[in-house]
């Protein structure tokens, strides 16, 4: 539960900041997609990164990762985790981008 607290935590830190930010910017963002589906999507993707518990990966999709937090749980290889997780927004991004 206290990695759910965090990442919420965060996250709406995220979104107000970022909500604010377009304001000063003076860009026109009407339902904050933005802060909602750009930042708050980008920290939740991370957030994997740094927070999956290995018993529950393990359960879940039978591989040996685990959150950077959980490092010395599975043999130090919590960087892959979030290393995958960077990749995957850069992948994300490129092919969203590529569709705008």
């Amino acid at each position: 539960p206290y990695t759910a607290i965090a990442t919420g935590t965060v996250g709406a830190i995220l979104y107000f900041s970022s909500s604010k930010l377009l304001l000063k910017m003076q860009i026109d963002d009407v339902v904050d997609a933005v802060p909602v589906h750009w930042v708050c999507g980008i920290w939740g993707t991370i957030a994997v990164g740094l927070f999956a518990a290995p018993d529950e990966v393990e359960l879940y999709y039978g591989t040996g990762s685990c959150g950077l937090l959980y490092n010395s749980y599975c043999n130090g290889k919590g960087a892959y985790q979030l290393a995958a997780q960077l990749c995957l927004i850069a992948a994300v991004m490129a092919w969203a981008g590529g569709l705008a």
